[in-house]
């Protein structure tokens, strides 16, 4: 029984190796997963997957409770915070300074931190059913596509510049289509009346966006969701580092550029969480305090007051040269 009880949908692809390796490696003849309702069909048409438990289905249980009924019957690999309680610690809980947190995870990649599990980890899986293989074939035309993805989790994974960006590529290169996803992080207006600004936000299910990952020439975003899709079609992605390094993220994709923000603080390995949220006074001081830290403090600065500085200070040359190396002078590149 694989277990993780995180909704994160990013969370759910660092782990979907999982099955296939317990199964050819491992020799368990059967496989199960729990999980929440949302994020189970990421584990549709794989192969290695014998069933899922809905954690839904178990009404008020805590943890404990299911893992003890489990044990029963199963071998049970627990996946819960597997990279965030060894190497990420919440902004309330910084009891480590930065140098500590740094070198705790210095060239440790997300996808391959299960050593205490005896697993040996690898890039993210999606099985496509026949109907949706050819659902895809429709997008074969030949036409260039980027799928850009402004918000992530946190507000360290929020890009205020993303439309400004669109705007210029949609403008410079007219034949390449431009696809926004995500959450409606920005309102229509933001973004240029072009023809190849296609706005797909709040648009898919989470089976639709995971799948629609393959069509992409290019995919840009923060340390999210479609930067890990990618990675299960070998899909090109430039991806705007925030609170981690490139090793730890971007090991298992073929082609990956990551772009890493002009800030001292980067990386952190923080995870960001809104004070208004935290109800222990100290904790809430602190996640306040740490949300001041990272604002961009510039009163002169009109803009990237907007945002924090992982988020703001991002060489926006660096990324229009990239987008454009990615999109037409792919076979010269070398990952970097």
């Amino acid at each position: 029984m694989i277990f993780q009880s995180s909704k994160a949908l990013g969370d759910r692809l660092f782990i979907s190796w999982a099955p296939k390796e317990l199964k050819r490696k491992h020799d368990f003849d059967r496989v199960y997963c729990a999980t929440w309702k949302e994020n189970a069909c990421l584990w549709d048409n794989n192969p290695f997957v014998d069933g899922i438990e809905e954690l839904e289905k178990h009404g008020d249980k805590n943890v404990a409770e299911l893992l003890q009924e489990w044990e029963k019957d199963y071998k049970v690999f627990d996946f819960r915070w597997c990279v965030e309680g060894k190497y990420l610690k919440f902004n309330y809980q910084q009891n480590e300074d930065l140098e500590t947190r740094r070198t705790a995870a210095q060239g440790k990649s997300w996808y391959a931190v299960y050593d205490q599990l005896g697993l040996v980890g690898g890039k993210p899986e999606i099985y496509l059913s026949d109907e949706e293989r050819q659902f895809l074939k429709k997008f074969k035309d030949g036409k260039k596509r980027i799928l850009w993805q402004p918000l992530g989790s946190g507000r360290n994974k929020a890009l205020p510049f993303m439309p400004l960006w669109i705007n210029h590529i949609a403008n410079k290169y007219r034949e390449v289509e431009n696809w926004i996803a995500g959450n409606e992080s920005n309102p229509i207006t933001a973004f240029a009346r072009l023809p190849n600004i296609i706005d797909a936000r709040g648009k898919w299910s989470v089976r639709n966006a995971a799948i629609m990952t393959s069509i992409f020439d290019l995919i840009i975003g923060p340390e999210s969701f479609f930067v890990n899709a990618a990675a299960a079609f070998d899909i090109p992605v430039i991806c705007l580092m925030s609170h981690s390094a490139p090793e730890n993220l971007l090991n298992f994709h073929r082609r990956a550029w990551p772009i890493k923000p002009k800030c001292d603080c980067h990386p952190c390995y923080l995870i960001h969480k809104d004070f208004r949220v935290v109800w222990n006074l100290e904790d809430r001081r602190r996640a306040r305090a740490q949300e001041i830290e990272c604002s961009y403090q510039d009163p002169k600065d009109h803009y990237r007051v907007l945002g924090y500085k992982c988020c703001v200070q991002i060489d926006h040359n660096e990324l229009f040269d990239k987008i454009h190396k990615v999109l037409f002078l792919r076979d010269s590149l070398l990952i970097s």
